[in-house]
């Protein structure tokens, strides 16, 4: 079977076949929906594609006959993929450090313009597994999937190693000498560039003010591809002063977003998802909208949902602030949902608590609108100084450093971090160094010439006098204590309103610029858990196509690869496009972040640069674009086999899903599951251990799909990356997978002009965009007690533990893959081949250039960095073996040992799987179900709690609660 004709189908007959549901229908992709034969054909194989593993030649052949013959006379055996060395023991053993005991080691990961505290485990001195501090305000205890991944950028080996001097070794005596003269003869530093990302650090801050002392015409120059640059314009004019909005989402009643996903892309985004589901899990639900011009994770969350061009946003900003009698604002350009916005204003003005939210690609003036209104509803908002210290925007500033190098007035120029040669507009320490490199704070001290480390540097900047104690302790537990207060915002600005300009809107095509949502601006670009995670909304992998709606795609007769040529200005980008559900028409988003030409062996000829299309001017949207598809010829096809994941498992169309309005739920609730027959005993009888019986609870109801709980899997489990090819197979290896399903209905009467090619009322229609809704689910092991992958396994590798696990045992599995065509729930993955030890980016050879000649060296010791990155209380898998969710076993060993240690039972709380830390929504749980006080059973009794796919009757231990929507009565039917 063609993997491309998987990507092709008719929308028409997508439309045709929703208009003839009734009710509510949940699905996973227009493929599903459409019925292809290609498409059956996939899911009904189970393991696709899988004769190419033979398609080799006799050569080849032969070694793999040889490499299997091993697996099955030496499985199990860790040596056979690390290679075994002596074991040298300590003379004198550092302190506090026992050979296989773990320490956590408190510090900050810095993203977006915040920081994130995160508590860093370590193995002797090798870190590897991040999570977050519990103490610290804008985590608690939570992450993302960026800080779950950085841990694999510690041991890329396509790191810079050392210093090299026109393409040759050099040394940091070398270069620290001949920079500082170059500085020392300008006059006073005039012509010396500093070129940085976004400083968050203030010793950094300080020491780039102590350069600048020393050289005082010396320029420090802060650039984001992401950056808050409307943010801050937008306060300077309403309120007069450069402030930070700090949106506190506890306990808010109602929420309107103007494309501010809070949930994924906004800083602080990890705190403020918790705060919005907390709330999200009481009775008194909180309600939001959303206005966006891109699909995004707050959207797919939204009680209420309009999809609109990037132009309109500031439009439906100036029509919600009339409505509320904001004074001074003029209307907007742009035609808008009348009912919708005052059936929001309503909402807004009647609410206890309540908040308006802008995200950084809105205009200016959206921003300082949202100022007015915000302070008119005395929004849930506090104002905090920006924590880059930079009065220009980092637009201008880049700018004047461009204009000065064309110039010729630049005669030295340093840059520290970032990638502005990419991602510019178009015009435009817990473990010791592994490589003989330096830090940027000790690199602008040295340059000082008074070299310090980073420690030293650190402490001198927060150092409370002699107080040493007070230091350490801060430095212990990742958070200083002295929080940092809300200024006294400057009052708005009189009269500010009236000098706003209109933002025009085109009434032809707009591009919004976004980052992507797993590569950020490209600086995972050459990680391959980023690559390999799929992206949300879309499943995609390793690529970043042009996404467009299903009406535009069935207007220019696109499906998922086919190839269109976007041109902007002078500039033609040829990319496949991406046909996603819910997105605006005549709006094309690109994610910028990929394509990246220079960059590691991971990265490298994934996805497309978008960043030629992206100007100053158009920095987060722009119109006047034009879309053209494609044609192909003898040396360019026309189309590109997208690595989506959303289409390799199916559970036939059973009843996956439980999804309800709020109040229809409190007066019905839900139908009662009935206990299905069977010929097996009792749970009681059937094991019969009174030690723990292990469980999970998962909430759809605050699930965001934010995937961190799947990097978190990854990173804790040693699953491998597989690269793209493999993917396109349906061989991707998560433990752990986020299902995305949909259901469009549209019913009442439409007020967007879209409605005259609707179906009639009450019909769906994915043409729509703004009826589409969107729920999340985490799909792994569901730990059946009845499990039926465990009477089918000739050799008894699936068994079932006392606890309530069922166990895969490697050693004894041959990769009959019996489990998995048995497995209702598709959540095994089979470890085709030997991905641990041969990824590229561990064991390619590259090519350095040097101005003498060429040499070819292997990476050596990329299996060293492997060995380093593994968690130790894991197996490392190799080829031939079944693999799956384990609920991380190893931490309940870990604490089952504590707990014997004391003399006492497992507390409830202390078993904490790794996906469970990483949610920052809260979403799962797990524990004890034996005991009826613990957290897990509790939300087992809850009368949201449902079986996924009950009806089988294979007892899961894993069970969900049921996903509840706030809707506003007066646009319930709209």
């Amino acid at each position: 079977m063609s993997d491309k004709k998987l990507n092709k189908f008719n929308l028409q007959e997508v439309r045709e076949t929703l208009a003839n549901k009734g009710g509510q229908e949940y699905w996973r992709s227009m493929d599903q929906v459409a019925q292809t034969p290609e498409f059956e054909a996939w899911v009904e194989d189970e393991f696709p594609n899988r004769s190419s593993i033979l398609q080799i030649d006799r050569r080849d052949f032969i070694k793999f006959m040889g490499a299997s013959m091993m697996l099955a006379g030496m499985a199990g055996c860790r040596s056979m993929f690390l290679p075994t060395e002596k074991i040298v023991p300590y003379v004198n053993k550092p302190e506090d450090i026992i050979p296989g005991k773990a320490l956590r080691f408190a510090t900050v990961f810095t993203h977006n313009q915040s920081a994130l505290g995160v508590l860093v485990t370590s193995y002797e001195g090798r870190p590897v597994k991040i999570e977050g501090n519990p103490s610290h305000p804008n985590s608690m205890g939570a992450t993302d999937h960026f800080a779950q991944a950085t841990i694999l950028d510690l041991y890329d080996p396509d790191r810079s190693r050392e210093v090299f001097k026109k393409n040759l070794p050099s040394s940091w005596d070398v270069l620290l000498r001949e920079a500082r003269g170059a500085m020392d003869a300008t006059d006073k530093g005039k012509g010396i560039f500093i070129l940085t990302e976004s400083v968050l650090s203030p010793t950094l801050a300080a020491e780039l003010s102590g350069l600048q002392k020393a050289f005082p015409a010396a320029a420090v120059v802060q650039y984001d591809a992401v950056n808050q640059d409307n943010v801050l314009e937008g306060s300077n004019i309403a309120r007069g002063a450069r402030l930070h909005p700090r949106y506190d989402l506890g306990g808010v009643d109602v929420i309107a977003s103007f494309d501010g996903d809070f949930i994924q892309s906004m800083p602080e985004n990890v705190r403020m998802s918790r705060e919005f589901s907390d709330k999200r899990k009481t009775v008194e639900m909180n309600r939001l909208y959303v206005v966006e011009s891109s699909p995004s994770l707050t959207g797919a969350m939204a009680d209420h949902r309009r999809a609109v061009k990037p132009s309109q946003i500031e439009a439906n900003l100036r029509a919600l602030a009339q409505r509320l009698g904001v004074a001074g604002i003029e209307s907007g350009a742009a035609k808008v949902d009348a009912r919708f916005i005052a059936a929001m204003a309503s909402d807004l003005g009647s609410a206890a608590k309540k908040v308006v939210i802008v995200g950084a690609s809105a205009s200016v003036a959206s921003h300082a609108i949202a100022h007015a209104i915000n302070e008119a509803l005395s929004g849930s908002v506090t104002y905090h100084a920006p924590v880059v210290r930079q009065d220009a925007s980092q637009i201008d500033a880049l700018r004047g450093l461009t204009k000065a190098i064309n110039a010729g007035q630049v005669g030295v120029l340093v840059v520290l971090g970032g990638n502005p040669t990419f991602d510019a507009p178009a015009q435009q320490p817990l473990i010791a160094p592994i490589h003989n490199t330096k830090s940027a704070l000790e690199l602008v001290s040295s340059l000082q010439n008074r070299p310090r480390s980073s420690y030293e540097l650190v402490k001198a900047k927060h150092g409370v006098g002699k107080d040493t104690a007070q230091f350490e302790k801060w430095l212990n537990d990742g958070v200083i204590t002295v929080a940092e207060k809300a200024v006294s915002a400057p009052a708005l600005n009189p009269g500010f309103a009236a000098s706003l300009p209109v933002q025009k809107v085109s009434s032809g095509l707009e591009i919004a610029f976004r980052p992507d949502p797993t590569l950020w601006d490209g600086r995972w670009a050459n990680n391959g858990w980023m690559q390999e995670l799929p992206k949300p909304l879309t499943t995609l992998t390793w690529d970043n196509p042009a996404l467009i709606g299903p009406k535009m795609a069935d207007d220019m007769g696109l499906s998922d690869g086919d190839h269109v040529n976007i041109t902007l200005g002078k500039q033609t980008l040829r990319i496949p496009v991406c046909v996603t559900v819910g997105h605006p028409d005549d709006v094309v988003t690109l994610n910028f972040g990929n394509g990246r030409t220079e960059v590691g062996s991971v990265g490298h000829q994934a996805g497309q640069n978008v960043n030629i299309l992206r100007t100053g001017l158009g920095f987060w949207d722009a119109a006047g674009a034009t879309v053209a598809k494609a044609a192909g010829g003898m040396l360019e096809s026309n189309h590109t086999d997208l690595a989506l994941t959303q289409t390799h498992h199916s559970m036939e169309g059973r009843d996956i899903i439980r999804a309800f309005n709020r109040d229809e739920f409190a007066k019905e609730g839900m139908e009662k599951e009935e206990e299905g027959v069977s010929m097996y005993p009792s749970q009681e009888k059937e094991f019969p251990f009174d030690g723990p019986q292990w469980g999970m609870s998962i909430d759809l109801n605050v699930c965001t799909g934010c995937h961190a709980c799947v990097t978190a899997c990854q990173a804790e489990n040693n699953i491998p990356v597989i690269g793209r090819m493999h993917v396109l197979k349906g061989r991707e290896m998560h433990w752990m997978r986020i299902d995305r399903y949909y259901t469009v209905s549209a019913g009442g009467k439409q007020v967007d002009p879209r409605d005259e090619i609707d179906s009639p009322n009450h019909k769906q229609d994915v043409f729509n965009p703004d009826a589409v809704k969107t729920v999340m689910m985490p799909l792994a092991c569901m730990h059946c007690e009845i499990a039926p992958c465990e009477p089918v396994c000739p050799v008894a590798a699936t068994v079932h533990s006392h606890e309530g696990l069922n166990q895969m045992v490697y050693n004894r599995c041959v990769g009959t893959r019996y489990c998995s065509n048995n497995c209702p729930y598709k959540v095994r993955r089979f470890n085709f081949l030997n991905y641990t030890d041969n990824q590229p980016n561990f064991m390619d050879r590259t090519e350095v250039p040097y101005t003498w000649t060429i040499t070819s060296s292997e990476k050596n010791n990329g299996r060293s960095l492997l060995k380093m990155i593994a968690n130790p209380n894991v197996t490392v898998r190799g080829r031939g073996v079944m693999e799956k969710c384990t609920y991380c076993v190893q931490r309940i060993n870990e604490a089952r040992i504590e707990a014997k240690k004391e003399q006492r039972e497992i507390k409830d709380g202390e078993v904490v799987t790794a996906c469970q830390q990483a949610c920052p929504s809260g979403a799962i749980v797990f524990g004890n179900i034996a005991d009826k006080k613990s957290a897990v059973s509790k939300l087992k009794a809850n009368k949201r709690n449902y079986t996924l796919l009950g009806e089988l009757n294979t007892k899961n231990r894993t069970t969900y609660l049921a996903k509840l929507r706030n809707p506003n009565p007066e646009l319930e039917n709209a």
